[in-house]
């Protein structure tokens, strides 16, 4: 029966076992060089937040963070999620949209809520919003995604 995580706890453990995964599979890679950190979840609303740092490579010619690395650090976000609702082994993009609402400041955490939508036998569809510092509601990107549900 979907979701596979019955409860915050095991949803909580599927996450961080997601992001220790991406890592150890490829130490060199983008995800290890985006470092997600577990935040917090609100398992009955399937909200999953992630945290991620925000450094000078990542900077685009205007000074702030590269259009490509928010759309992976939302990407990441969500299908991390998907893995950690679904407890599957993989869970690649098969569609992602992302708005681009205000700049994204180097140097400054970047936090990432995403909420579990649907989650079928083949696919999930996951939503996130992006924001740094304390005002939440303060989003400078959103996302959504349709994400494969692969069997372990």
């Amino acid at each position: 029966m979907y979701p596979y995580a019955k409860n915050a706890e095991e949803l909580e453990s599927n996450l961080k076992e997601a992001i220790q995964d991406a890592i150890e599979l490829a130490p060199e890679g983008l995800v290890a060089r985006l470092n997600p950190r577990f935040a917090r979840l609100d398992f009955a609303s399937k909200i999953i937040v992630l945290d991620y740092l925000s450094e000078p490579w990542m900077k685009n010619p205007a000074g702030s963070m590269h259009g490509g690395i928010i759309a992976a650090v939302m990407d990441n976000a969500m299908c991390t999620a998907v893995r950690g609702f679904a407890g599957i082994g993989d869970s690649p993009t098969v569609n992602l949209q992302i708005s681009y609402i205000r700049p994204v400041r180097l140097s400054v955490p970047v936090h990432v809520r995403v909420r579990l939508s649907g989650l079928g036998r083949t696919v999930a569809h996951v939503s996130a919003e992006l924001w740094q510092g304390e005002n939440e509601a303060r989003i400078l990107a959103t996302a959504v995604s349709t994400v494969f549900v692969a069997k372990k």
